[in-house]
């Protein structure tokens, strides 16, 4: 996983995301390892493999600000408002810091 970080943050997306596609799959339990592919693939906008990394991250650990805070987005890209909108207050309900929670409800506000 380390090395799938690695790459995107020099700029090697495709690579970044086979690597971590390979750490996700290589432990279906592992949230963390699906947060980052999701997280990866939705910086590199690659939705169609943002949404399912991301949407079972969050399954794998409900508590999870990074995945809910990184779905949240995704599902605003994808025009999805009520799942955002739904994301979002599952974020706040996790107590964020204060900064995280100003940005969840001004996207929550934004949201039609």
């Amino acid at each position: 996983m380390r090395e799938g970080l690695r790459l995107a943050k020099e700029g090697k997306p495709d690579l970044a995301l086979q690597t971590l596609r390979h750490a996700s799959e290589s432990d279906a339990t592992d949230d963390v390892a699906a947060t980052a592919l999701g997280m990866v693939a939705l910086e590199a906008q690659r939705y169609d493999v943002a949404r399912p990394a991301l949407e079972r991250a969050v399954v794998l650990n409900p508590k999870s600000q990074t995945a809910l805070y990184s779905l949240a987005m995704l599902y605003e890209k994808l025009k999805r408002y009520p799942d955002a909108r739904y994301a979002w207050q599952r974020f706040l309900n996790l107590s964020p810091s204060a900064d995280l929670a100003d940005i969840a409800r001004r996207h929550l506000d934004r949201l039609p």
